[in-house]
């Protein structure tokens, strides 16, 4: 019991490298790092449950302020890195509510930097390494950072300068009409490597201010012949766009709207398709051009869907959708909206919802397949897979919540958050070593679903 809440997803660390230096009576033990909405980041023994370490913000006398809240997940070097000039076996990353990003030592906790990203200012002034200084809060001032950490290190940024890679993390905009940001920051000194301002005048949010920005980062294949060769980060704030970047040095490529705001999914990147959540459904945007691969909209004329054929490439559709002429944009509606992150699983798209596939109260576990977002009973089996009978498209019957009879935390109707009703799935959707998926609901229920493959893709 951490005393705290906890609104961050854990990393499971076990780094031999790593818990080999934890100490008795944790040595060589497996470790959950997880943030506590008290500002402290925390390492756990995963046998015992066991404290390992714990090491608050700066801010020594503001645990409770919102500027030292975790809400964000932290992120793992995966290995040795370099910071300040020493080097360390591992290192966590993570982002304060109120817009602080720490580096700390895997093995015990140390705070290495602190960066606070301010637009206004140079990026080499957004660290400090001063274990007494106040940190400099923004809370809900100019954007706290409530969105997922990513790291990036490998050899091409090795060969762009930043031999210890880079973190990225996005902030959101407020009620003073502050946008929100995107930013790099190079993990061996904390500074700034560059920032950008969600904005699109086209894509007006529809509330005054947005909640939540999440971001993906991948290498994409923007030659479409097989072999990424660009690494780009995608971000969606809660306004209805989707933002492009690359990656290495924040140049912007493109913004489009996905067909409703209220991004609260965490995108997922898959075969050059970026997937996510708003409050409609499901989108699918190709991460090349930013066209929808979904929509199934008569763009170009011809008296045809541009995009109901699986089989789409931008050689024999060279429009790409770019029009945009339906109100749903491609989307997938899905009753309730989404705001859990998705996962691909051997081409199928596992997303929860927010309703029941009726739209009732409670929530709801969709599988879309991935080139047109039909339920897989539209799809037939075949070397290669056949084109599904779009006519007779009667779609997979989602798992909705409300099916299921056991017992659960809240489930009893004595429960404060009563249960069915609040049975929506907001947390990620984890793919297990068995093939099968997990994920949790506000039922207070943690479900296994298995995934009955129609497709088999050879990757």
């Amino acid at each position: 019991n951490l005393g705290t809440m906890v609104r961050s997803s854990p990393y499971f660390l076990d780094d031999p490298a790593v818990v080999a230096n934890f100490g008795n009576p944790h040595t060589n033990i497996p470790a959950v790092i997880v943030a506590g909405h008290n500002g402290h980041e925390y390492a756990i023994n995963a046998l015992t449950g066991a404290i390992i370490w714990d090491t608050p913000g700066i801010s020594m006398d503001n645990f409770e302020d919102n500027s030292q809240k975790y809400r964000s997940s932290p992120a793992y070097s995966c290995g040795a890195i370099t910071v300040n000039g020493v080097t360390y076996n591992g290192v966590i990353f993570n982002a304060t509510y109120g817009g602080n990003v720490y580096a700390y030592n895997a093995e015990t906790g140390a705070i290495l930097w602190r960066s606070t990203p301010d637009p206004g200012a140079p990026l080499a002034d957004w660290v400090t390494t001063n274990q007494d200084a106040v940190a400099t809060s923004r809370d809900q001032n100019t954007g706290p950072m409530y969105a997922t950490i990513n790291y990036v290190n490998n050899q091409d940024y090795i060969d762009a300068g930043y031999p210890q890679g880079i973190v990225y993390v996005a902030s959101f905009g407020i009620k003073d009409g502050s946008k929100p940001y995107l930013y790099a920051i190079n993990v061996a000194n904390g500074q700034g490597v560059w920032q950008a301002e969600l904005y699109n005048a086209s894509c007006p949010v529809s509330k005054e201010y947005t909640d939540r920005n999440s971001n993906a980062i991948a290498k994409i294949d923007t030659d479409r012949d097989g072999t990424p060769d660009e690494w780009r980060i995608y971000a969606n704030p809660t306004d209805p766009c989707l933002y492009a970047y690359k990656a290495l040095d924040g140049t912007p490529l493109w913004s489009v709207d996905t067909g409703a705001d209220n991004h609260r999914s965490d995108p997922a990147i898959y075969k050059n398709i970026v997937f996510g959540g708003n409050n409609e459904g499901v989108y699918a945007i190709d991460a090349v051009d930013g066209f929808s691969i979904w929509d199934d909209v008569d763009s170009d004329g011809s008296g045809d869907a541009d995009q109901v054929n699986p089989y789409y490439s931008i050689e024999t559709n060279p429009d790409g959708n770019n029009a945009f002429a339906s109100a749903t944009l491609g989307t997938h509606l899905i009753p309730g909206g989404v705001k859990s992150a998705p996962a691909i699983v051997d081409g199928i798209v596992m997303v929860g919802a927010n309703k029941t596939s009726t739209g009732a109260n409670g929530g709801s576990m969709w599988a879309l397949w991935w080139q047109d977002g039909h339920g897989l009973s539209a799809r037939q089996t075949g070397d290669p897979p056949q084109p599904p009978d779009f006519a007779a498209d009667d779609n997979d019957p989602p798992f909705d919540t409300t099916a299921y009879n056991g017992t659960g935390p809240c489930l009893d109707p004595a429960c404060p958050n009563n249960s069915k009703a609040k049975g929506d799935v907001r947390s990620g959707v984890v793919v297990g070593p068995d093939g099968n998926i997990y994920f949790g609901a506000q039922d207070g229920v943690l479900y296994q679903l298995y995934i009955g493959r129609r497709v088999i893709l050879i990757e």
